[in-house]
């Protein structure tokens, strides 16, 4: 898990995804809270399934610190394990799938979460670890700077334009050009 601030302190959890006929792995990152949800609309469609209950808050540890996500990260872990073994029409249900399919927030920032990932204790290789060298295998060491595009589907064709650079690093000696 990872903290954020916007503009409270939020950890995020983040899940490794492996779907059937897909080769490499999705990550989504997922807030506590939106983890209450989910455990409470399973519970409003299945009431007869045994799910691991999320507590909604803990009297022995405050709310947002280190501890108290990594007690969750546990508590989180179980539930997604007891909802595995659960009946395939539930396990494989759409809110199972919608829950664990990417948002925009997944797919942007790779390079800034990906070096957070805390592991759970006794791990040999951290998360972290794993989640860079599996990245750096991909697509090469990280790359820092920021781009901004603006991508459009329109009439039948795909405008993308460069809306601004920054701190990019160039192997080249001369400044770039923009053209």
């Amino acid at each position: 898990c990872y903290k954020k601030y916007e503009p409270e302190k939020v950890y995020y959890y983040v899940l490794r995804v492996d779907r059937q006929f897909q080769p490499d792995p999705s990550y989504i990152h997922r807030t506590y809270r939106e983890f209450i949800e989910f455990n409470e609309k399973l519970n409003n469609f299945y009431p007869l399934a045994k799910f691991h209950v999320l507590p909604r808050s803990s009297n022995l540890i405050r709310g947002n610190t280190r501890d108290a996500a990594l007690q969750r990260m546990h508590d989180i872990s179980l539930f997604l394990k007891g909802l595995m073994l659960l009946a395939h029409e539930i396990s494989h249900a759409d809110i199972v799938y919608t829950f664990f399919h990417p948002l925009l927030r997944d797919q942007e920032g790779v390079n800034e979460t990906t070096i957070s990932i805390a592991s759970p204790p006794g791990n040999s290789m951290s998360n972290s670890s794993q989640a860079m060298s599996r990245r750096d295998t991909l697509y090469g060491p990280a790359i820092a700077g920021q781009v901004k595009l603006s991508i459009v589907y329109k009439n039948m064709s795909l405008v993308i334009m460069i809306m601004h650079a920054k701190n990019l690093v160039s192997s080249r000696s001369t400044a770039p050009d923009s053209y």
